[in-house]
């Protein structure tokens, strides 16, 4: 079952929560990515009555802008330079960039939930659209904004109420660092560099983790010139050797790899780019960085992610909404569509 909040001018959004609506629940889960559905899905097959909060897309960031799509990127080149490998096969011609762009919008259905959604309500989970908030101990408001509603109208609201608990599952969100003139070129997140339409020609990645790393591989098969811009090494997280050997690869590829480098200012050109001064990081890469300043057409933010509590309500639980939260959302759904996929969300 899907409850759509109603928009309008309510008198008492907090007891009038429309025709035939469904207020208290056994559990509440905010967040219907992969931890959320699961959760949800747990909890009600002990026969618990299960309401599960989603603003966005039913299946999160994994089945609509991080794993699925970015693998499905990565594939065809992943296909080409497999076969380069092979005598007398010709692997040469550049990839079909609106038919590689067209089996990825296939693979995340087009950003349509509605697949999910059926599951959902398959699995006897009452799914709650809006943004939700904890308002009190086990109390969470759902909130709706009608995008064609007027800019005077207040969005509509109701609250539910959980008998046992409210479970935060709201997945994480990109970092922006704090560089000079970055927010004014609107630099692509993640999602842009997933969901991208229209492959620039040049492409700065300001990061050296899994996002910049498989990006740079993605948008460079489909054309693009790219630079990575690592403060350190590459896969810092991971084995010296593996960082290592990503860059040596993206190298060989034609990325240019800048290592121990970081952005210290960002112009907007006139004709829409962005030209990145660098200065050395000191925290090692390269012995020499080339510190020359780059120009491109497009600039992705890939410098890690930080748990989603932003106007949360976290602490009207009486909880911190530091305490012991953690990113570390793994990509579990993405199996039976992307063979098998257990690294980290992009």
């Amino acid at each position: 079952m899907t409850t759509d909040i109603p928009t309008g001018n309510p008198t008492s959004p907090d007891t009038d929560p429309g025709p035939g609506a469904d207020t208290t629940f056994d559990v509440i889960v905010l967040g219907g990515g992969p931890v959320g559905e699961n959760v949800a899905d747990r909890a009600g097959r002990t026969g618990l009555r299960v309401a599960l909060v989603e603003a966005e897309l039913v299946g999160g960031e994994c089945s609509y802008w991080a794993c699925i799509p970015s693998k499905t990127l990565l594939r065809p080149g992943a296909v080409r330079a497999e076969a380069a490998g092979v005598p007398g096969v010709r692997a040469d011609d550049d990839l079909d960039v609106p038919a590689v762009l067209a089996r990825r919008d296939a693979m995340v259905s087009d950003w349509d939930d509605a697949g999910q959604v059926q599951w959902v309500e398959g699995a006897g989970i009452t799914l709650v659209r809006g943004l939700g908030r904890l308002v009190g101990p086990k109390r969470v408001e759902v909130v709706a904004e009608d995008a064609d509603a007027d800019v005077d109208d207040l969005p509509r609201s109701r609250v539910v109420e959980a008998r046992h608990a409210v479970v935060v599952a709201t997945g994480s969100v990109p970092v922006l660092p704090d560089v000079p003139g970055l927010a004014e070129v609107n630099p692509w997140t993640s999602r842009e560099a997933t969901g991208v339409e229209d492959v620039p020609e040049s492409l700065a990645i300001v990061g050296g983790g899994v996002v910049a790393c498989e990006m740079a591989f993605a948008l460079s098969d489909l054309g693009a010139r790219v630079t990575v811009l690592a403060r350190g090494g590459l896969l810092e997280r991971t084995e010296p050797w593996a960082g290592e050997a990503v860059a040596a690869s993206l190298r060989e590829h034609g990325v240019d790899v800048r290592l121990g480098v970081s952005a210290s200012k960002v112009e907007p050109l006139p004709d829409g780019g962005a030209r990145l001064a660098l200065e050395a990081s000191g925290r090692g890469g390269d012995e020499d960085p080339d510190l020359a300043p780059v120009e491109v057409a497009r600039v992705l933010v890939a410098t890690g992610r930080v748990p989603r509590t932003q106007d949360l309500g976290v602490e009207r639980s009486g909880s911190s909404p530091d305490a012991g939260s953690r990113s570390t959302t793994r990509c579990s759904c993405a199996a039976s569509r992307a063979g098998g996929c257990t690294r980290p969300a992009t």
